[in-house]
């Protein structure tokens, strides 16, 4: 992805804040970008200026490394950053019946063992329904959505953050990191969200 014209993080808040001032519809915001791009910390901003949020991450619908296995090619089944590999179709449907002011069920996934714990979450319809995550701005998704953005820094900024994060939370190697990003992740972004991140309402750099 090239250089994106970035905005500030507040000129975003104003936008939100205008628009559920606005509306009595509930406000949904897609947040994308690229692996270690900031998303999760652009949502923690967002939480605490607006308080209460209905938030989905892209996560927490993986379908897990078993269920890869027996719905993917062999090769595909390795790779955590196919669209294949998250179910966008559930997602979809629970940003629906947020907006529709009904409750739901938002699955735990866990990033150990790779897998869906089976547990859920209740999410109870909230003004603002933010969507992060890779996928969060695919067009099953984006359909839905008032507001589009995506979250950008640099490939060597990405890199150093996945590093920092994985060894910590999956134990990896900075190696295995690095050759998971550049040899995986990254072309399997550019081949599948690039586009969609691209063409977003806001570019937000934190």
């Amino acid at each position: 992805m090239t250089t994106p014209t970035l905005t500030d993080i507040n000129e975003l808040v104003e936008r939100l804040a205008s628009l559920n001032a606005d509306t009595a519809q509930p406000i949904v915001m897609t947040l994308g970008g690229p692996s270690a791009s900031g998303k999760s910390t652009l949502m923690d901003l967002l939480a605490e200026h607006f308080g209460q949020l209905a938030s989905l991450s892209t996560d927490d619908y993986y379908i897990g490394r078993s269920r890869m296995r027996t719905s993917m090619s062999p090769d595909d089944a390795k790779n955590f950053d196919l669209p294949e590999a998250v179910n966008l179709a559930q997602l979809a449907g629970h940003i629906l019946s947020l907006k529709n002011g009904q409750s739901v069920e938002r699955p735990v996934y866990d990033m150990l063992t790779s897998e869906p714990t089976g547990k859920t979450v209740p999410v109870a319809p909230q003004p603002i329904i933010v969507v992060e995550g890779i996928f969060a701005n695919h067009p099953i998704i984006r359909q839905h959505a008032t507001l589009t953005s995506t979250a950008w820094r640099s490939f060597e900024d990405r890199l150093a953050r996945r590093m920092s994060r994985d060894v910590q939370r999956k134990g990896y190697t900075p190696e295995q990191i690095r050759r998971y990003l550049v040899d995986v992740a990254e072309p399997a972004y550019q081949a599948h969200c690039a586009a969609n991140d691209q063409s977003v309402d806001f570019f937000i750099a934190r």
